[in-house]
């Protein structure tokens, strides 16, 4: 009961339920592709080795894909600088779940991704130097990974 609302039983599992919608069709529509090529091994989702980035994890023969999706209610701006290093400290963690997945798996290359429906502020900076450069940095990602976070953000690490 929230205030004098009472929530039905059942009602925030749907809730929750439905903040998964989108992370479930991008998951299906990769892992669709891995089958369809034949080339995809093994699936792995909430993969403990993969730490924040475990949403997918996608394996083939001499590589591995893992991808953390956020969605907002309300999707808004923001900065890359402290999302990557403050915070967030997503730098940190990119590079963490990097090294346990080559460990767990000596897959030959390591694909990293997080994709988020809030898009980078234009006024951001990832270095003091030059013009704003945040809203540049995830213009690289899969218009795939896009056409399902219009206006979204999508940073991948590989190697």
């Amino acid at each position: 009961m929230r205030g004098n609302v009472q929530i039905p039983p059942g009602e925030g599992e749907r809730r929750a339920q439905r903040g998964y919608v989108t992370q479930y069709n991008f998951a299906a529509s990769l892992i669709y592709e891995g089958l369809a090529s034949g080339k995809l091994q093994w699936i792995g989702v909430a993969d403990r080795q993969a730490g924040k980035f475990d949403d997918l994890v996608l394996g083939y023969a001499n590589q591995i894909f893992a991808y953390q999706v956020k969605t907002s209610v309300d999707p808004s701006p923001f900065s890359i600088r402290t999302q990557l290093l403050g915070a967030e400290n997503l730098l940190a963690k990119i590079v963490k779940a990097r090294r346990s997945i080559s460990c767990s798996a000596q897959a030959a290359s390591v694909e990293i991704t997080y994709i988020c429906d809030n898009s980078a502020r234009t006024d951001d900076s990832i270095v003091d130097l030059g013009p704003p450069v945040s809203c540049v940095f995830g213009k690289p990602a899969l218009s795939r990974i896009l056409g399902l976070f219009p206006g979204g953000f999508a940073a991948t690490t590989s190697g």
